[in-house]
């Protein structure tokens, strides 16, 4: 009998369901209060209707019992929906369960939707945490899961596929061992060697690991109002990092340029204190060094025959005596 029952329940559903399919106008019907049902918690609220045409005018007038011609919308409530239910021939399935199934997923509650979303989080971070047990990134799982945030609304699974991207990154930063050029190090951790460049999303969150571990080991990396780009190029450099900028730079190192006076321009001065490379346009020597310092009129030519890529330009620079500003 109890088989048969459900045999019985079983082929209602599908009569109802077929009928609920029959007309695109109770898909809006259904979805207003499948909406209502999540902010609420409970079937209830009000469904209005607009811009319904001749055939969905008729459609619920057959179900509802009422005329609606002339009418520029249609107000459906949740109790009137629930009455012209139950005394159709699917008096036997109540609203909840329509729902539930014309859908095909469980009926929940923002609140409900909420609490298992957090039940679902809490078992990712669980497993992640389990698989980097005696790794480098263990220590370091709290401050990374503050870089990695849920903003509540994206799906777990990119939540998840982040944490581990942030784990693998912390695990092979190459200061451990060796050192590296950027695209190289995005080669072997995403198949990609673009997939860290700078400006990137990918590369500012490299960027985030990297001021998380150097907070870690408790290096401070002090800022240069002159050279903003020093930070992030020192940070880098103390992960194992090497940035590869290609373009028609030159790279210099302790280089002295002094005015007349013999006086050591300062920005100098920070290059050779820290030991920094530092690029260097050919066409801010012709040009005087106008985009970093201005006032400065004099270079030791000396340095020229220890730079190759300026052998070429070698005797044109040479006849100037002086570099314009």
């Amino acid at each position: 009998m109890d088989r048969q029952k459900e045999y019985k329940s079983e082929n209602k559903m599908k009569d109802c369901l077929a009928y609920f399919h029959l007309s695109p106008v109770w898909e809006k019907v259904l979805k207003g209060f499948r909406e209502k049902y999540i902010s609420y918690g409970r079937f209830g609220g009000k469904v209005i209707l607009k811009n319904l045409k001749p055939t969905d005018i008729e459609e619920l007038e057959g179900f509802f019992g009422k005329s609606f011609h002339s009418q520029k919308s249609v107000t459906v409530s949740s109790e009137k929906f629930r009455q012209a239910l139950e005394t159709s021939r699917y008096k036997e399935i109540t609203p909840e369960c329509l729902l539930e199934n014309f859908f095909e997923e469980p009926l929940l509650g923002r609140q409900e939707q909420k609490s298992l979303r957090e039940q679902e989080k809490e078992r990712i971070w669980e497993i992640f945490q389990r698989d980097y047990e005696g790794t480098p990134v263990e220590t370091a799982l709290e401050s990374l899961r503050s870089i990695v945030k849920d903003n509540g609304s994206q799906e777990l699974a990119k939540w998840d596929k982040m944490l581990r991207l942030g784990a693998e990154i912390y695990n092979n930063l190459p200061y451990r061992s060796t050192k590296m050029y950027l695209a190289v190090f995005a080669a072997m951790r995403t198949g990609n060697p673009h997939a860290f460049d700078i400006g990137t999303a990918d590369g500012n969150f490299l960027y985030q690991i990297i001021q998380m571990d150097l907070e870690i080991r408790r290096i401070t990396v002090e800022t240069s109002a002159i050279f903003p780009a020093y930070k992030r190029q020192k940070s880098y450099l103390l992960a194992g990092i090497m940035l590869d900028d290609v373009s028609n730079y030159t790279m210099l190192y302790q280089v002295q340029a002094v005015k007349k006076m013999e006086i050591i321009i300062k920005v100098w001065q920070v290059l050779r204190k820290n030991s920094i490379l530092y690029r260097f346009l050919l066409q801010c020597l012709q040009n005087g060094m106008h985009s970093i310092v201005p006032k400065m009129k004099y270079i030791l030519w000396k340095i020229l025959r220890f730079l190759p890529c300026f052998v070429e330009k070698k005797k044109q620079i040479i006849r100037k005596k002086h570099i314009c500003a």
